[in-house]
């Protein structure tokens, strides 16, 4: 499944940018709106993060009964 908000940048400025499932982007904060129509959107470079494995929740050595 797509992610909600993909990060990434603006191509004209490079500010941080976002985009969502549709394809439309944003700059992540209007300030940094840089207003110029030629600007792109560049997805950040990074791998997908895999899930973390679920802790083992067995103890290992339990303390005998005295």
């Amino acid at each position: 499944m797509k992610p909600l908000i993909e990060p990434g940048r603006c191509s004209a400025c490079g500010s941080p940018a976002e985009r969502g499932r549709s394809g439309v982007w944003w700059h992540a904060r209007q300030a940094d709106s840089c207003g110029r129509n030629p600007a792109r959107f560049e997805a950040d470079p990074q791998p997908e993060r895999q899930q973390e494995s679920p802790r083992n929740r067995q103890i290992p050595h339990p303390p005998e009964d005295r």
